[in-house]
């Protein structure tokens, strides 16, 4: 079986099915964030998936010869739409800044003609691409809309939850079915064997003697200083700032990590996470850990310190990169429904399970025509 990435940024989404048996051929990518490549010209996706180039948008790809996409086109705008006050009505003609790597997807779908795909965004697009724009672009496809709790299919994220989209050509009968537990692993469980292991891929110690102006109430802005005073919050607290008025204020998304609870989301670079017992911020690799990563997946790319330990300001593509991207648990459950239809010619004709409270935008998009 053959899978294509689209915008499918570090290859998150293909994990579980390289994983399985799947090839990957490759992904059509523009984002210099993702396509970047390191001081021995590595790059994070083509390196995990035994050489499957980033292929340029202008790619000719043989059609009907794809059994899945999956894409993840980008999705910030739509998490920030209201909270900049704007209002639906406007977003829906706001096209050029925000619809067109959907697009964009929609379009290689459209002459790609894949089996199967599978598309990851937030709710919110859904006002601009709307389900009858993607219904009238994709007609010989069934669309099934989800809205999903990636942390009640295992991941320690409680917030991150999701739209995703999944298509099958009109000729297969593939249903997925939603399977959401009660409870996903804690950080601690997650990452507590990291902390002294250094032989871990992309687990370098942080410097302790580099300097930052995230926290300017520590005692000084060295990390060892920053640290002492993170480990002085409580878990789960946003991280305190002297402002230029004299008030003190909160830097919103960089939070001191629960330990025996679930995980805050993964943010990009302005959201630091500080490990609650060490208080640094956390390593490359306990964020591939939060995000459902196995530990041969290995990220391109890091700063190294002459003295062998990583800084978290040298490194902010390589954090955002990882943050940007999607957790693989859902994914891992996706794939075994889609295997075991491929396999066997039926579902697995389990009950569905659904934990999280109905989005409203995604339920208007299963009613509508």
């Amino acid at each position: 079986m053959k899978v294509l990435g689209v915008y499918a940024g570090i290859g998150a989404m293909l994990i579980a099915f390289r994983q399985t048996g799947w090839e990957v051929l490759g992904n059509i990518e523009d984002r210099k964030i993702h396509t970047f490549k390191d001081s021995e010209g590595r790059n994070t996706f083509t390196d995990n998936f035994d050489g499957a180039p980033m292929l340029p948008l202008n790619s000719q790809i043989d059609g009907g010869q794809i059994d899945l996409i999956a894409a993840q086109p980008k999705c910030g705008g739509f998490s920030q739409l209201y909270g900049t006050g704007r209002k639906a009505s406007e977003a829906t003609g706001d096209v050029e800044n925000y619809g067109t790597n959907i697009l964009r997807t929609i379009e290689f779908i459209r002459t790609i003609r894949p089996r199967f795909f599978y598309f990851e965004n937030l709710p919110k697009s859904l006002l601009l691409i709307t389900p009858k724009m993607w219904r009238d672009s994709l007609p010989g496809y069934h669309l099934q809309f989800e809205w999903v709790s990636n942390y009640h299919y295992g991941n320690p994220q409680k917030g991150r939850n999701r739209l995703y989209i999944i298509g099958c050509n009109r000729d297969e009968d593939f249903i997925f079915m939603p399977r959401e537990i009660i409870r996903a692993d804690t950080v601690e469980e997650r990452i507590q064997d990291l902390v002294f292991a250094r032989d871990v891929p992309n687990n370098e110690l942080h410097s302790r003697s580099d300097t930052d102006n995230i926290c300017n109430l520590a005692e000084s802005n060295t990390w060892e200083d920053i640290a002492r005073y993170v480990k002085t919050l409580k878990e789960g607290e946003n991280l305190p700032y002297l402002a230029k008025d004299g008030t003190i204020k909160r830097r919103i998304g960089s939070n001191k990590l629960h330990w025996k609870k679930h995980s805050h989301t993964l943010a990009g670079i302005k959201g630091a996470k500080f490990h609650p017992e060490t208080g640094y911020p956390i390593s490359i690799r306990e964020r591939c850990r939060l995000q459902g990563y196995p530990d041969d997946f290995i990220i391109y790319g890091t700063k190294i310190n002459d003295d062998g330990t990583w800084t978290l300001r040298r490194n902010s593509n390589v954090v955002r990169q990882l943050n940007n991207t999607i957790p693989y648990e859902f994914t891992e459950e996706f794939a075994r429904q889609l295997n075991y239809y491929i396999k066997k010619g039926d579902l697995l004709h389990e009950n569905p399970i659904r934990k999280l409270k109905p989005n409203p935008i995604i339920e208007n998009a299963r009613k509508s025509k």
